[in-house]
């Protein structure tokens, strides 16, 4: 999670070998040598200037199994959605997300509040009901950064599980990261269940947490120093026994008395996650910074992981030189998780001193640091990744799309600087990459999207943009609609939340219910239904009668009918509701305006 960025992780591009003209060396020497003296002032213009003009160590490509080798994808013109403005989601610096059992919408905020929504029936949202619960057992605002459902949550209870921690991006204290259980149908009991988690001088704290198949609650805890070892942007803080790793909870091994102070003994604390039965220990480490986790259908830990700009240091360690500011930019990573083993972030407490593959052979693989020695071998339980997002990218929320069709079984991930997106990932029956697809229509060019959540009822996602304070809607539907003359008519930023219906909506309700009567294009089918392209009922009817006379139908004697025929309530399918009736209403009237255009263009 990267809601304030360091001015290093601006450029996008990857560090590389460039051709220089003479002219341009001089250039490039003397703004360093500018930056230089602007450094000594304690400004950091020499890193930031290093990174943007790529002067770091040359580093060539090597495509590794099983990294998938495409790291941006393509778009699939079948996945479309319409994203839909929710003029109640607006105005908070919204940071999670979750669909309740009581189908309702759950978000948190950056400030430590929580809210609760309402779903309409084409999926926007009511009211707020805004909980300040959690502000006032803390006194004060606290940074919410994720929530999740208990297993044994019920509509009538909900029970929440609060990641949360100091509200601040910089000078934050130490060992001020919490868990906190909140129930009640107000969500008025607030409980302390951890306390004295790790957080760093910056944005790293604990992250999005989520209950495994074993009942165990999951979370990322975010990494205290940029590389491994302190350094002055991150405030010179060490890395601790329980940072920049994914933690594991056995909630049945709390004890009866809380909350439980997981202050660890190399902080003067007195925690051991080694010790036995107890209850927060460590999945898996090395893990720099993951916003959020997801456990797959196939019994899988997925996550992604934020990587580090140029400028950081790594510690030293047996057969391990130090390295002291690191120039090359990690890119960010998708890791399957597996227990007990280490992904790439150092940390000396546990004994893990590499960073990524080290550099074994000197062959620049996509993971290793070329500033190494050549030999330095990577940690003997080290992981790598299944997925390379790129530089600078801040991939963060995640999820498993639920709904058939497509998408169902993919990972959707959020692509907060770089992207600006939600990109699509496939999984094959290993669990590695199998398929990449960015530019989705409706999940394109949002506002630094952080997280997501889905309605697996319809498939409806909720997108938190912390780039433009809101949550929107992103609605599954058809392609545009094309015109007569078959160029595709460009989808609308948003469409409305309520008022007119949504036509291309309306064009999947017609070929499930319509289609038989009158046709895939509405011209008609002889001795079944009528025209609707050219019928003048239509066109003298207001969208609310039209809606009223499909849910009531006609007999045959009736007035007005054309061929004599009965016409069902809800032409035949009782399943429609009046969203889903207004929609088909609203694509009803684009035969109408495509018939006129044929029309006019003859």
């Amino acid at each position: 999670m990267r809601i304030v960025k360091d001015a290093v992780t601006a450029s996008p591009h990857r560090p590389a070998r460039r051709a220089r003209s003479v002219a341009w060396l001089m250039f490039v020497a003397v703004v360093i040598l500018g930056a230089a003296a602007l450094s000594a002032r304690g400004h950091g213009y020499k890193k930031w200037l290093l990174c943007r003009l790529h002067l770091t160590h040359p580093r060539v490509v090597v495509a590794l199994p099983p990294l998938h080798p495409v790291a941006d994808g393509t778009p699939d013109s079948a996945i479309y959605f319409e994203k839909v403005a929710l003029p109640t989601a607006h105005d908070v610096g919204f940071t999670a997300v979750q669909v309740g059992m009581d189908r309702r919408l759950y978000a948190a905020s950056d400030d430590g509040r929580l809210f609760r929504y309402d779903i309409n029936a084409d999926g926007s949202v009511g009211p707020a009901r805004v909980f300040t619960t959690l502000q006032k057992a803390e006194g004060g605002p606290r940074l919410i950064t994720g929530f999740c459902f208990d297993p044994h949550s019920t509509a009538a209870d909900p029970v929440l599980w609060v990641s949360h921690g100091y509200r601040g991006f910089e000078k934050a204290p130490d060992f001020s990261g919490r868990i906190t259980r909140i129930s009640g149908s107000d969500l008025e009991v607030v409980q302390d269940v951890i306390v004295g988690l790790p957080r760093s001088y910056r944005d790293h704290l604990n992250n999005q947490p989520s209950f495994g198949p074993d009942g165990a609650l999951y979370f990322p805890q975010g990494s205290n120093t940029a590389s491994g070892a302190p350094d002055e942007y991150w405030g010179g803080r060490h890395e601790h026994l329980l940072s920049g790793s994914i933690l594991r909870l056995d909630v049945s091994r709390l004890p009866s008395r809380k909350p439980l102070d997981v202050r660890t003994t190399d902080a003067d604390g007195y925690y051991d996650p080694f010790a036995r039965r107890a209850p927060l220990t460590i999945y898996a480490s090395g893990i720099r910074n993951a916003f959020a986790l997801v456990w797959a259908d196939d019994g899988r830990m997925y996550a992604p992981v934020n990587g580090a700009s140029c400028g950081g240091n790594t510690p030293a360690g047996p057969g391990v030189p130090a390295l002291h500011n690191v120039l090359e930019c990690e890119d960010d990573w998708l890791f399957r998780v597996e227990p007990g083993k280490y992904y790439g972030h150092p940390n000396p407490t546990l004994g893990h001193y590499v960073l990524n593959r080290g550099n074994p052979d000197g062959r620049g693989a996509y993971d290793e640091v070329s500033e190494y020695p050549v030999g330095t071998k990577p940690d003997p339980l080290w992981q790598p990744a299944i997925f390379n997002f790129g530089p600078h990218v801040s991939a963060n929320g995640i999820i498993q799309y639920q709904f058939d069709g497509r998408l169902k079984g993919k990972l959707l991930v959020c692509r907060f600087d770089v992207g600006s997106d939600i990109i699509c990932l496939g999984l094959d029956q290993h669990g590695n990459i199998s398929s990449v697809h960015s530019g989705i229509g409706g999940l394109s060019k949002l506002a630094n999207p952080l997280a997501l959540a889905e309605d697996p009822l319809n498939g409806n996602l909720y997108i938190v943009e912390y780039g433009g304070r809101r949550i929107v809607l992103a609605r599954p539907s058809i392609a545009p609609i094309p015109s007569h003359d078959d160029k595709a008519r460009p989808a609308p930023e948003f469409v409305a939340a309520s008022g007119h219906g949504n036509p291309r909506r309306g064009e999947q309700f017609f070929k499930q219910t319509c289609i038989v009567c009158h046709g895939p294009t509405g011209g008609g089918v002889p001795n079944l239904g009528a025209s609707l392209r050219s019928s003048g009922f239509i066109e003298r009817s207001t969208d609310d009668q039209l809606i009223a006379f499909i849910s009531k139908g006609r007999l045959p004697g009736e007035n007005g009918s054309v061929l004599g025929l009965t016409m069902p309530p809800k032409g035949g399918n009782l399943a429609l509701d009046e969203a889903a009736i207004r929609d088909v209403v609203a694509f009803i009237r684009t035969l109408q305006e495509r018939a006129r255009e044929t029309a006019d263009a003859r």
